[in-house]
Order: structure tokens, then sequence, then C-alpha cells
């Protein structure tokens, strides 16, 4: 179960988490999901693309984003692996 899921502002603690959301902007993409967490606290992001039947996935290595850019769906669900927490994140 990955609990209701949220458009508001969310904690996500250091470590993997897994969460859904349904109030991404229009043309949201994975690098900019990394951006807006903070490139310094991600080590790795997955979004699962339910359409097509796969996982888009998405690494930091140093300050460089790792992997082709992708289209966040307007309804996600996210599985990131962070090195630091992120508190009251909104895309």
């Amino acid at each position: 179960d990955l609990g209701a899921a949220t458009g508001g502002p969310l904690t996500l603690p250091a470590g993997v988490s897994a969460f859904t959301h349904t109030r991404l902007p229009p043309g949201y993409t994975g690098h900019a999901l990394v951006r807006s967490l903070g490139l310094a606290n991600v080590r790795g992001l997955r979004v699962l693309d339910a359409d097509a039947g796969q996982w888009q996935m998405l690494a930091v290595d140093g300050a460089a984003i790792v992997g082709a850019d992708f289209r966040v769906p307007d309804v996600a669900v996210v599985i990131v692996d962070l090195v630091n927490s992120v508190s009251n994140w909104t895309p």
C-alpha cells in the first residue's frame, strides 16, 4: 500500500520512499523532479509509466543527472532514494 495520493507538500525521509502524487505540473519531467528535490539530496529516482507498463529511472552522480529525461505522468507513482531528507517538497 502506497498510502493516499497527495497533491500537497510532502516531507520525505533519507533513504528509499514511495509515494503517489496527483497534481504534478503539465509536462513535468524526471530531471525537473530531481532538481526540485535538490541534486545533493537524490541518489536515484524511479517513476512508473502505467500506460507503457514500465519504470523510468534516473540516478544522480555528483552534480550530474544520469539517464534520459522523461515525462512524469499526471498521476505518478514515484520511488525516490534520498541521501538527505527533504521537507515540505512540492513539485
